[in-house]
């Protein structure tokens, strides 16, 4: 496979990259390509280049560590590495069990409600309010298409 399709390393750039963008924009603005192509051929490349980095990610990391501290610059852009963090589980504890499960369950119960206008109680007498619904943006989905 020819490795030329791409820009050179030496040639990135924020410049570059604005470039392509408003390249690939004006052509789907004026009719010379279909959006849905370009959308779709953007999603391939995306989702090609993502694979790519996961598989090389280990090697990445064993090259930038032979360079300490320092940050190589490779075209216009900078590589170093960032501590992942810590996340923390807490589901071994009875108490904090219990207490998700009671959120859990408080949220279905105003879930429950969320469409409807009614006022509900809890056992207690305690009024729940409905839930508030936040629409979400909707997406676009791009699937391999059916053999």
């Amino acid at each position: 496979m020819q490795d030329n399709f791409l820009l050179p390393v030496s040639q990135l750039s924020e410049e570059k990259k604005s470039t392509l963008i408003h390249w690939l924009v004006e052509n789907v603005e004026n009719g010379l390509s279909s959006p849905l192509d370009t959308y779709t051929m953007l999603r391939f490349y995306a989702d090609a280049f993502e694979q790519a980095s996961k598989r090389i990610e280990a090697l990445t990391a064993e090259e930038l560590a032979k360079y300490g501290k320092e940050k190589p610059v490779i075209g216009a852009y900078q590589v170093s590495t960032r501590n992942g963090g810590n996340t923390y589980k807490y589901d071994h504890d009875s108490i904090w069990n219990e207490l998700k499960g009671k959120l859990s369950e408080r949220e279905a119960q105003m879930k429950s409600i969320a469409d409807f206008s009614v006022i509900s109680f809890d056992e207690n007498g305690i009024e729940i309010p409905a839930a508030i619904k936040v629409p979400k943006k909707d997406s676009i989905v791009i699937t391999k298409k059916p053999k």
